[in-house]
């Protein structure tokens, strides 16, 4: 059993490392996971969260190499999930970048394929993530419509760290 689900461990254990914010050791984790993936949805999962945390690390390079690999148009994955989600990788580079008006359009099509697809986590950070952009806008109503919704969604699920990570913009 360890054997033949190796690669679904590692990946999450890289999601956890990413939870406790251990950015080298979920990079560990997410490479482990691709070295051993025959299957292209997990393929597909790790990589994007391996951009992830290079975004996070302002890991430029790192990040430029995977692009091909996480493109939201190419995407190997038939899966429309992971789809919105490397929408939403792309989105969050554009917003790391400041070309907000890009990363707006990305996260709007985040938004219509994680509501569409029932994904409550990827829709309440994709809101929480457009607050940020309104903030930096200096469009605080704007900011306050995405913020307040993604407080709602993150408390029924419960997700603390999207309500906390909400509640910063508040």
């Amino acid at each position: 059993l360890l054997q033949s689900h190796r690669p679904q461990l590692y990946t999450l254990l890289g999601l956890y490392a990413m939870s406790m914010n251990c950015m080298e050791a979920a990079e560990a984790q997410f490479m482990a996971a691709l070295r051993l993936s025959q299957e292209r949805d997990l393929w597909t999962f790790a990589n994007l969260n391996l951009g992830i945390v290079y975004l996070r690390g302002k890991r430029e390079m790192e990040f430029a190499n995977l692009l091909e690999r996480i493109n939201p148009d190419t995407l190997p994955s038939h899966s429309h999930s992971l789809r919105a989600a490397a929408y939403y990788v792309q989105g969050l580079q554009s917003f790391f970048q400041a070309r907000y008006n890009e990363a707006k359009r990305y996260l709007r099509e985040t938004l219509k394929m994680a509501n569409a697809e029932d994904s409550n986590r990827l829709t309440s950070c994709t809101l929480v993530l457009l607050g940020h952009i309104f903030l930096s806008l200096g469009n605080s109503q704007e900011s306050m419509n995405m913020v307040t919704p993604a407080m709602q969604l993150a408390s029924k699920i419960p997700d603390v760290h999207v309500q906390l990570w909400a509640s910063a913009i508040l």
